[in-house]
């Protein structure tokens, strides 16, 4: 069964309202995900300014205010990657050495059922469930970054085509009801399956 968690459709949708924030991120800045803080502080000495609400920073927001804030944003920022090692490890470690993995974070799924545009880290995992160009954007390093974000805040049109077409996408395919509907025939399969009594 495809792995994704569903949404309070009460919280995460998309609604009618103005988008007065440029640029959002929600997340941690803590030595796992260090690469983050200095993509954030990047952007903002060239001039582009990120809301942010982080554990770290004592701004965490309850789910249903990340829905509000989500449905806020222009433009979500994601970082897919992780260390994967001990935080002692970690903080012991070079940075050059700290293995990082990427994977899909709730927040891909999070952001684009609130009809923001996902503005992503390039990696080989979201596009299992989103098509780059198509469902979001995509960025490698961080001069790009700051070359797509300029591009989208000028392209409204462009952008909020993008971030339609991912919102339609997740809720064909990613939305509550799909995920429980799918889990109902995985569970009915596994019953009526070679060895069952029915």
């Amino acid at each position: 069964m495809t792995g994704w968690t569903p949404l309070p459709r009460s919280v995460f949708f998309a609604g009618t309202g103005s988008r007065p924030v440029d640029v959002g991120f929600v997340g941690r800045f803590s030595a796992h995900y260090r690469d983050r803080l200095i993509y954030i502080r990047h952007l903002r000495n060239a001039g582009i300014d990120v809301k942010v609400h982080s554990n770290d920073d004592g701004t965490r927001l309850t789910v249903e205010e990340m829905g509000d804030f989500l449905r806020s944003c222009k433009i979500v920022l994601n970082f897919s990657s992780t260390a994967v090692i001990s935080a002692w490890e970690l903080n012991n470690r070079a940075p050059t050495e700290v293995p990082l993995v990427d994977h899909v974070k709730g927040r891909v799924f999070e952001a684009i059922s609130c009809g923001a545009l996902l503005l992503e880290s390039k990696n080989a995992c979201t596009p299992a469930y989103f098509t780059p160009g198509l469902h979001y954007a995509e960025f490698s390093g961080m001069e790009d970054l700051v070359e797509k974000i300029r591009y989208f805040l000028d392209h409204e049109e462009e952008r909020e085509r993008i971030a339609r077409a991912g919102l339609e996408h997740f809720e064909a395919r990613y939305s509550g009801a799909r995920f429980w509907s799918n889990l109902e025939k995985t569970v009915d399969g596994t019953r009526t399956g070679p060895g069952s009594d029915n």
